[in-house]
């Protein structure tokens, strides 16, 4: 039976408090749930009631205890940060050894981010969650080998960034079916050393604020076998909040001109890149993909661009970087106004099938 956090709060103890009371009534595993046999994957499911509830400091899931938090439905449990700004909302998987398998589900978190504090190779999810004005990204590492994590049917609003992969071999990492929307900062960003399989997957990426424009929606200065697919990058603006599309969609590299080293194994297929011809100026041209490192045996293919002032691929140091074994293929492009055509240059290394 799932244990009902509103059961330990009393008239004398914060929520904070009750869910820490909730968390020590749950066993500590020894061992894995799939060895021991004595528990479901997910264990225990620890919930919170409906309303808004004040959250006054970082609450702790320890790694060792196979648990799922929840609301008791989609945008009917809204924890509302009050603790030290910077602090998490969540540190996830401090303490403990690491069979921790579990998730959060149906919360609307406030003011406060996600954090995986420690190395942990099990599943744990988050599913239909909002979050709601935060001053930074609002799910992130803190700590190298963070692997197999799911974000799926999450909203992201005014969040000063989505999901941040910033540490080293954060693996398998899957972001799916989330909206993100009014950000000052990427949606999507992995600059952890050897990350490898990240998959961003039928998302919705709108509104990035203006005085933010050079912010990427997908950023990969680091990793390998990263796969973006089904994705719809918009071209709606708000001039009353003050944003619209980034200049660039998709950036893999540094966006200040750095020259870099080569990345491989991407994958960029069948999303839909919406420019806003008749914006900006050319200094701030909506291109669909920026390359500042070489790419090699990637493919970009079944993309619709439309709508661009610049070009559908940028690169820089293209003559100079390596880029090898890519392909281009099956794109449509529709309303563009690159006068220089669809790359910016030679488009070193890839076989373009349909240019």
């Amino acid at each position: 039976m799932p244990l009902s956090i509103e059961d330990y709060k009393t008239p004398s103890n914060t929520y904070a408090d009750a869910f820490d009371d909730a968390m020590a009534d749950v066993p500590a595993r020894n061992t894995a749930w799939y060895t021991d046999g004595t528990h479901g994957a997910h264990g225990e499911t620890l919930v919170w009631p409906s309303g808004t509830l004040d959250i006054p400091r970082t609450l702790a899931i320890p790694r060792d205890k196979n648990v799922s938090v929840a609301g008791v439905g989609p945008n009917s449990t809204v924890l509302d940060f009050s603790g030290t700004a910077g602090d998490p909302m969540f540190d996830v998987g401090t303490g403990g050894t690491a069979y921790h398998v579990g998730g959060l589900y149906d919360l609307v978190i406030k003011g406060a981010h996600i954090e995986f504090g420690t190395a942990s190779n099990r599943l744990f999810e988050i599913v239909r969650c909002v979050f709601y004005d935060i001053d930074t990204f609002a799910i992130k590492t803190a700590a190298s080998s963070v692997v197999n994590k799911r974000i799926r049917n999450c909203d992201f609003v005014r969040t000063a960034g989505g999901v941040d992969l910033g540490n080293s071999a954060c693996d398998l990492w899957t972001i799916s079916e989330c909206m993100f929307t009014r950000l000052t900062d990427t949606a999507v960003r992995c600059n952890g050393t050897g990350a490898r399989m990240i998959w961003v997957d039928r998302c919705d990426f709108e509104l990035m604020a203006d005085a933010n424009n050079d912010k990427p929606w997908v950023h990969c200065d680091e990793g390998e076998f990263v796969r973006v697919t089904s994705n719809r990058f918009g071209n709606e603006t708000d001039a009353t909040w003050g944003g619209g599309p980034p200049k660039y969609m998709i950036a893999i590299g540094d966006t200040a001109g750095n020259e870099q080293g080569t990345l491989g194994g991407y994958q960029i297929t069948g999303n839909h890149f919406l420019g806003r011809l008749g914006g900006p100026s050319s200094d701030s041209a909506v291109h669909g993909i920026y390359l500042g490192k070489a790419i090699k045996e990637s493919l970009v293919n079944g993309n619709q661009f439309k709508e661009h002032h610049g070009s559908l691929i940028q690169e820089a140091f293209h003559a100079t970087n390596g880029a090898r074994d890519n392909s281009w293929s099956g794109n449509v492009w529709d309303s563009n106004n690159h006068a220089a055509g669809p790359f910016s240059g030679t488009a070193k290394g890839f076989r373009r099938d349909d240019v």
